[in-house]
């Protein structure tokens, strides 16, 4: 049984599991301003993906039948956010 967060690290590192270095970031729209292109240039680190989503290409990932397989209750959360 697990007990704490090191635990934690400790055995997905054993396992060869980790936390993949990626951010990701949603915006309303493909076209995305000047300044925020410039603070997303902030966002990159070594070793590090950053992956900026749209609306429309969010609402296709969480169609997906592999994430609704991961998340049971997704289609519900949608629905009572709005979202569905």
């Amino acid at each position: 049984k697990i007990q704490n967060v090191r635990q934690v690290q400790d055995q997905g590192t054993r396992q060869g599991l980790e936390i993949p270095k990626i951010v990701h970031q949603n915006v309303k729209s493909r076209c995305v301003t000047p300044a925020f292109y410039e603070l997303n240039k902030r966002w990159k680190f070594d070793g590090w993906s950053v992956y900026v989503h749209d609306e429309e290409a969010m609402t296709r990932l969480l169609r997906l039948q592999e994430i609704n397989k991961m998340i049971p209750n997704l289609r519900q959360i949608l629905r009572n956010c709005g979202n569905d």
